[in-house]
């Protein structure tokens, strides 16, 4: 199972490699993604070297889940035909980082994992990015899969809808034995290497916005 890991993490560099090798032909939405991913890579590598050291490194990932959810949705709302929606999508991004704060301060342990701020921000991604699908298919119906935000929509509905209910409890699952632990942890990495060739669709499609 452990495999699952290596090749999910093999994915993300790869997708991380694609999206700079096509950095001078990407518009500034897909740029703007393109450096998330290249951090997304060095957040994984210093989860790694920390967790090897045994040093937590739950802050990491309390971090990883604010800035994840700035960009995402920023950049999503670069896509909104409705100046109303994109503006929502912004003030979004506020509103998250006042919750974010005051979860730290009053629910969330930062050693532990971070089981409300992150599904939180998976459900709230995952419905911009639904909401935000529906919308492309209908202006770009026969040309759909050859529109790179369609990949990168796909990607972020497939990862942030299929991990809501993992990351919401992963704290409780650190209690279970080590085979329920590493099952749980490969459909989370299975996960992970579709997103992240959808990602590299997504950058490698012929039609960038």
């Amino acid at each position: 199972m452990m495999a699952l890991a290596y090749i999910d993490a093999a994915t993300l560099l790869a997708m991380a490699i694609v999206s700079v090798v096509r950095y001078d032909v990407l518009s500034k939405d897909f740029r703007i993604l393109s450096l998330f991913f290249v951090g997304s890579v060095i957040n994984t590598s210093l989860q790694f070297y920390t967790s090897m050291h045994n040093i937590n490194n739950m802050v990491l990932l309390h971090l990883y889940t604010l800035s994840e959810y700035a960009v995402l949705m920023y950049v999503m709302s670069l896509w909104q035909k409705k100046v109303i929606m994109m503006r929502a999508f912004r003030l979004s991004i506020a509103a998250f980082f006042v919750i974010w704060g005051l979860a730290k301060i009053f629910i969330e342990d930062h050693t532990r994992f971070d089981t409300f701020t992150s599904p939180l921000a998976n459900f709230t991604i995952t419905c911009a990015a639904v909401y935000t699908m529906v919308f492309l298919y209908r202006e770009n119906r026969s040309t759909l899969i050859k529109n790179a935000r369609f990949w990168i929509i796909s990607a972020i509905i497939v990862y942030y809808s299929g991990n809501i209910v993992f990351f919401a409890f992963t704290n409780i699952l650190l209690s279970y034995s080590a085979p329920q632990i590493m099952f749980v942890w490969s459909i989370h990495w299975f996960i992970g290497i579709i997103t992240n060739l959808l990602y590299s669709e997504g950058f490698l499609c012929k039609r960038l916005p």
